[in-house]
């Protein structure tokens, strides 16, 4: 397991991630749209609220980009969890009353999009600025 970017008492959150993996890939068994669904929010829901409580990386800029990449997961559940209610009911959201839909689309896309850009910018964030605290350290010669 990695142990660097956890705190001591915290390095088996890596296991933990694992079986979060073996839980969310167990519901591709499962037929049933609704409670698929629900089974992945609950899951999804769970691991956001672990998080939350536990806080188990070293810095606090960790903890909060993975708690907003969570959330952001969250609410992709629950808008594809209304969808699939539509669609499990075989309600036409085709129709122009049903525009809501298309907001939820967009809503959707637009978080996948700022997920991707936040991980983006992060790792660019990460790579500029450790490069530059490298050069700019003191070097005291005793």
């Amino acid at each position: 397991a990695l142990e660097g970017p956890y705190k001591a008492n915290n390095f088996y959150w890596e296991n933990f991630l694992g079986v979060r993996l073996l839980l969310l890939t167990s519901t591709m068994f499962i037929n049933n749209l609704i409670y698929k669904y629900i089974v992945l929010i609950s899951l999804t829901s769970l691991v956001l609220v672990s998080h939350i409580i536990v806080q188990p990386f070293k810095s606090v800029k960790s903890n909060r980009a993975e708690t907003l990449s969570l959330t952001l997961i969250n609410v992709c559940a629950y808008i594809n969890t209304v969808k699939a209610c539509y669609k499990y009911n075989d309600v036409k959201v085709d129709s122009p009353s049903f525009t809501i839909f298309s907001a939820f689309e967009f809503v959707n896309s637009s978080l996948l999009v700022l997920l991707i850009s936040f991980i983006a910018a992060n790792e660019l964030y990460e790579k500029l600025f450790s490069n530059f605290k490298k050069r700019n350290q003191v070097k005291c010669k005793v």
